[in-house]
């Protein structure tokens, strides 16, 4: 038999066999208990060849201990998940209060980053700012434009756009970067006139 070589007791790098585990086609599984305490059915096979050494907590910093309750980064660990075949997860919620189920091995990459809330909050401020210092242009010329408001038709590009009045009568949508680039000095008409 496939698993005769493999006893209970018996230790493959940091795993320990507790128990033998279920027959799968010609594999036999194992139950085992990883050095951090987690246990989990293992193939006979990958155990005896080395290719499982443990249940990879060497490999994350964070896989050797119970982290409900703990705060990484803008995550809060709130209840640890375990499945009937050993693998664990765990439900988290940011700051924001969005809930996320995230795998163990996964969790080392949880005080890197939000859920995506911090961005937008910073795009947010950053949009706000862009706003302030865009009223305070209303009224400025560039080149031939006069600007007289913000242009707030919706549109998919996250650049600002004023409503402009030409020297030669024209009003139009301007981007703003072309504006104060330069790159827009007038409607066209100029150069029609000159």
């Amino acid at each position: 038999m496939a698993g005769s070589a493999i006893s209970i007791r018996d230790q493959f790098g940091s795993w320990t066999v507790i128990d033998e585990g279920p027959l799968k086609g010609r594999n036999r599984y194992y139950l085992c208990r990883c050095v951090c305490g987690k246990e989990k059915l293992v193939q006979g096979g990958s155990l005896r060849n080395g290719r499982s050494k443990s249940c990879g907590c060497s490999r994350y910093p964070f896989v050797s201990r119970d982290l409900t309750g703990e705060t990484l980064g803008t995550w809060t660990v709130l209840e640890r998940l375990a499945d009937a075949w050993g693998s664990v997860s765990y439900r988290c919620r940011c700051i924001c209060g969005t809930e996320r189920v995230v795998p163990e091995n996964e969790m080392h990459r949880l005080p890197d980053g939000s859920c995506g809330c911090v961005q937008r909050q910073n795009f947010r401020k950053v949009w706000m700012q862009e706003r302030e210092a865009s009223e305070d242009e209303i009224g400025k010329t560039f080149g031939s434009w006069t600007v007289l408001a913000i242009d707030e038709t919706p549109r998919s590009s996250r650049q600002r756009y004023y409503l402009c009045r030409c020297a030669y009568g024209t009003v139009c949508s301007v981007r703003r970067s072309a504006l104060v680039s330069g790159k827009s000095p007038n409607c066209g008409c100029g150069a029609h006139r000159a």
